[in-house]
């Protein structure tokens, strides 16, 4: 327990640092930050504003909205967007994170040694999948109840990843890879969750009035979403992004696990591409800013890396102590945000 809390405390300390220099300053993302988008910086410049932290958390604010312009002002076709929120939405939330990304890892990592195909595991990862999948999208377009979904998968998935590991009997390597992976998002989740409330930054689909036009700029597939994240708490949610760190982690994890002699910058090159596009998807989806992704991917990595020394990730028993802290922190969350309640009204502002 006491290599646990070092663990959760050595990357808290960079999110902290970081998301304390940029956004302690909730009023400066207040119900003007949207003119924040349109306005020239020297207009900010001139403008009366408290010197100090929050005078540089402003101009930071403006800055960061200006860089990140670009992305946010993109419309792309319908079927690409179903193909950018697969890294850019669906992977980094439970539905994928919970199961079927720990055991694709393992997959990968099984594939490069002698041990051969698992025919169970197989079965299992494709099961997996296709219920994830059918969860998130399917509650997307309203064929089943998305918050029961997400409960059940949050529950669920877990014991079933865990039944799998145990069902299998894969060598040691290979279920330590899914471990890793299982471990390092929860813990990512863990220490952004609190990192997310000390921030309190609005969402961009918020910040810059962009609820009301997500119907004609965003496919209708993903209007729910994009909806969601605006509505009560969950649009102040913006800084870090969790789903950056969670891909990051799983990026570094990838690394570390899946090694090939004769070409080793595979796994850095497929990790790399998975994380820049689950970036480029959250804030396509007005969901985060440039700097949310960035504090929200180094913190993520940086569980992944402070996790080695200690060995945690190796056992069953890690997952399980990582695992009911991510519940506590869920908690801690929907006391918040009251992300599972029903009949959220979405955000018309701040």
């Amino acid at each position: 327990m006491k290599s646990f809390l070092c663990i959760a405390g050595a990357p808290w300390c960079v999110a902290n640092t970081a998301a304390s220099s940029f956004l302690c300053s909730r009023a400066s993302v207040g119900s003007d930050s949207k003119h924040l988008f349109s306005a020239p910086l020297p207009c900010r410049r001139n403008a009366q504003v408290p010197m100090g932290s929050w005078h540089d958390a402003g101009q930071l604010d403006a800055a960061d909205k200006r860089l990140s312009k670009p992305i946010f002002q993109l419309s792309l076709p319908a079927a690409i967007e179903v193909c950018i929120s697969v890294p850019g939405a669906f992977m980094a939330f439970p539905h994928a994170f919970l199961g079927p990304i720990p055991l694709a890892i393992a997959k990968l990592v099984a594939l490069t040694t002698s041990t051969g195909v698992h025919a169970l595991l197989d079965v299992m990862i494709v099961c997996f999948w296709a219920a994830g999948l059918l969860f998130f999208y399917g509650g997307l377009v309203g064929w089943l109840d998305f918050k029961k979904a997400l409960v059940l998968v949050i529950f669920a998935f877990p014991a079933l990843t865990s039944a799998v590991l145990a069902s299998c009997a894969l060598p040691s390597h290979v279920e330590l890879a899914c471990l890793r992976s299982l471990t390092c998002a929860l813990l990512t989740v863990v220490l952004l969750i609190p990192a997310k409330a000390a921030c309190n930054r609005v969402r961009p689909a918020v910040a810059l009035g962009l609820v009301d036009q997500v119907s004609k700029r965003r496919s209708a597939l993903m209007v729910p979403y994009i909806k969601s994240m605006c509505a009560a708490g969950q649009s102040r949610e913006s800084m870090p992004s969790a789903d950056a760190g969670i891909m990051a982690a799983n990026a570094m994890v990838l690394c570390q696990v899946w090694t090939l002699a004769s070409m080793s910058w595979i796994p850095k090159v497929v990790g790399g591409c998975l994380l820049i596009s689950c970036c480029f998807g959250r804030m396509y989806f007005w969901a985060h800013h440039l700097l949310d992704v960035l504090v929200g991917a180094g913190a993520g990595a940086c569980v992944a890396v402070c996790t080695i020394p200690f060995g945690f990730g190796t056992r069953r028993w890690h997952v399980f102590v990582s695992y009911i802290a991510f519940l506590i922190a869920l908690i801690a969350m929907q006391k918040r945000t009251k992300v599972f309640n029903d009949g959220s009204r979405v955000s018309k502002g701040s």
